[in-house]
């Protein structure tokens, strides 16, 4: 499996930009910017070889009100017949939770990337725990880490910024401090 993560903050895009409604931002949020990024990743696979490309997005109110599975069908469909791709969006769902396994994987490791990158503290400096969910999470981070590193070996993460750009991140800083952090909140444990 390999991922694309794509971090970036709305207040960048929302300042400056009076004009524009929240309507308008949720349209950027989420349609133009999973269209994006999708296309992305599959453009380009080759002119001899035509590809049938299923989307399987996690149902939301929010996306089920917005029909975003037929829009990012009807965009991508558009986008390949435009720049003569050879793809073809056959179909984009909606799908509950708990009912396909790749969406609860993704999901789940979408999870885990985030406690990684955010790094907060479980443990105080006194070896007092703020959060006994955020430590269970960060156990079994650590428990699994082998196959945490497998993972972010075939993950790609980038920051988007306010000027239509993407800048690739290494995502091992952030691993190698939360392995710190945790050794050391495990060390305050131990020594409280």
């Amino acid at each position: 499996m390999k991922f694309n993560i794509i971090a970036y903050s709305k207040d960048e895009y929302i300042s400056g930009h009076t004009a524009y409604n929240k309507t308008t931002i949720k349209n950027m949020e989420y349609a133009k910017i999973p269209e994006r990024v999708i296309y992305g990743s599959i453009r380009n696979i080759s002119k001899y070889k035509p590809t049938k490309v299923k989307l399987f997005i996690e149902n939301s109110t929010e996306y089920s009100r917005i029909g975003l599975n037929k829009t990012l069908e009807d965009q991508l469909n558009v986008q390949s017949l435009y720049r003569n791709d050879n793809f073809v969006i056959e179909r984009a769902g909606l799908y509950p939770k708990g009912k396909e396994i790749g969406i609860e994987i993704t999901d789940m490791i979408l999870g885990i990337i985030s406690v990684i990158i955010r790094n907060a503290y479980a443990v105080d400096s006194n070896g007092e725990i703020l959060s006994n969910n955020l430590l269970g999470k960060k156990r079994f981070i650590y428990k699994n880490r082998l196959i945490i590193e497998s993972i972010l070996e075939n993950t790609y993460y980038f920051e988007m910024n306010g000027l239509d750009r993407l800048t690739k991140r290494d995502l091992f800083p952030f691993w190698h401090e939360f392995i710190i952090r945790f050794e050391q909140e495990l060390f305050l444990r131990e020594n409280k």
